[in-house]
């Protein structure tokens, strides 16, 4: 067995982000990966629900499994869903064990892009975030047609070319990935630790404006 994706697109399916993800974002990401891969990049972009508290389809751990890199789409809704968060700690749970995201090897195989302003997002991954769109999270009918759209066509093939790089120097499969020591325990130990949940505090300055 080998990898099946080369990458795994990781969203809250609240319906704001997934026209965004839809309309304005994956055919141009796709269109750039192309053309840097110089072949049909392989995405998992899983359209089933997976609401806050939903057990993880099986289906979805198997395909996390098999993707070189992660890109998800950070916004307070994303931490809010276990699911979303499990997505991410499984992928940083890798870095982490094969020496990635250090001074030695600067790799990563995380690129979030972030579509919020990142307020109250968890302090761990507040310098994380590859694409900030908060300037360009528009979903109205003309927006192709606008300035800004054009901007972020430039910015997403900018992303494409780190993606392609992190493709690269993704690690060989490894079928351990399957298992529960790189899925299921990691995501219990950083669930209990509070490491990617949105600060209590964020809520509480939240109630004072």
């Amino acid at each position: 067995m080998s990898y099946k994706y080369d990458v795994f697109v990781s969203y809250p399916h609240e319906e704001t982000h997934k026209k965004w993800l839809n309309d304005i974002f994956l055919d141009r990401f796709r269109l750039g990966l192309r053309n840097e891969l110089f072949r049909e990049p392989l995405l998992f972009v899983d359209s089933r629900e997976n609401t806050t508290g939903m057990s993880w389809d099986p289906a979805v751990k198997n395909a996390l499994a098999h993707s070189r890199v992660l890109l998800p789409l950070w916004s307070i809704d994303y931490f809010m869903s276990r699911n979303c968060r499990a997505e991410s700690i499984v992928l940083f749970h890798r870095e982490a064990q094969l020496g990635y995201r250090t001074f030695e090897n600067n790799n990563v195989l995380v690129l979030p892009i972030g579509l919020f302003d990142g307020a109250g997002y968890p302090s761990f991954v507040k310098e994380m975030i590859r694409l900030d769109c908060v300037d360009y999270n528009c979903i109205y009918q003309n927006y192709p047609q606008t300035e800004a759209h054009t901007k972020l066509i430039k910015l997403i093939d900018g992303l494409a070319k780190d993606v392609k790089n992190s493709i690269g120097a993704a690690p060989n499969w490894n079928a351990e990935w399957l298992t529960p020591a790189w899925i299921d325990e990691p995501i219990e130990a950083w669930e209990k630790d509070g490491t990617l949940t949105i600060p209590e505090d964020s809520f509480e300055l939240d109630s004072m404006l």
